[in-house]
């Protein structure tokens, strides 16, 4: 009887690689190795998006109030200066802005103002001065034209009605105070005063004279500097 042969050529069972066999002990790290792979693609195609064009943050929204007018303007100009030159809005050298022409926009709503330079005359005293300022503050006036005013100095803006011969529409009156000594019943206060009289000084101070009392120099002396103001009562000593 015929021997049966068996065949050498068996299929042996295919040998599992150790990178299958690890996939196949965890099989959720593939999905989580796809996700942050497309996740730091997108963020990389964000970034060299942005890097190309400009942002929101590039441009502002300033205020601008010049010559009587408002207006609203979007901007990437850096700076003050650099706005009112792109606008063109001529600005002299005497005139002013808040903020100043060198400062940096940094953000929206910023509100920029132009003041006009214009001439005022300034009287002080037996002195005039005319005087070419974008200054609002009576005392910064005064400070342009090279004046010093003490903190009992006066310095009050009064229009004119008409352009006077030296061009301007608006002046500036100081008023210096003097220096006086006020005697009140034998109290003595020595004090700067832009009073012009003894009654208006009394009246500054709140001295009221009660019946009986008197008062040295009388009610409409001129004030003058180093002048002595006595309100005496009777039987007080006041010397």
């Amino acid at each position: 009887m015929p021997k049966k042969t068996v065949s050498k050529n068996k299929k042996k069972p295919a040998k599992i690689n150790k990178k299958s066999k690890f996939l196949l002990r965890h099989p959720l790290i593939l999905p989580v190795l796809v996700f942050i792979i497309l996740f730091a693609g997108g963020l990389i195609f964000l970034v060299s998006l942005g890097s190309s064009t400009q942002g929101p943050t590039d441009a502002h929204i300033v205020d601008i109030y010049a010559d009587g007018a408002q207006k609203t303007v979007t901007t990437r100009a850096k700076t003050v200066g650099e706005l009112l030159q792109k606008l063109d809005l001529s600005i002299k050298d005497e005139d002013i802005t808040e903020p100043s022409r060198e400062a940096i926009i940094l953000e929206d709503n910023t509100q920029v103002n132009v003041y006009r330079a214009r001439p005022v005359l300034i009287i002080d005293g037996n002195r005039s001065i005319t005087l070419f300022t974008a200054q609002r503050a009576p005392r910064l006036v005064a400070s342009d034209a090279g004046l010093s005013l003490l903190p009992e100095d006066k310095a009050e803006f009064t229009r004119a009605g008409d352009v006077l011969e030296s061009g301007a529409s608006e002046q500036l009156v100081i008023t210096r105070s003097v220096e006086v000594q006020l005697n009140v019943y034998g109290a003595i206060k020595l004090f700067r005063t832009t009073a012009k009289t003894v009654n208006e000084l009394l009246k500054e101070e709140n001295i009221s004279t009660l019946e009986g009392e008197t008062v040295e120099p009388a009610g409409a002396t001129p004030i003058t500097s180093g002048m002595l103001i006595s309100v005496n009562r009777p039987g007080v000593k006041t010397s």
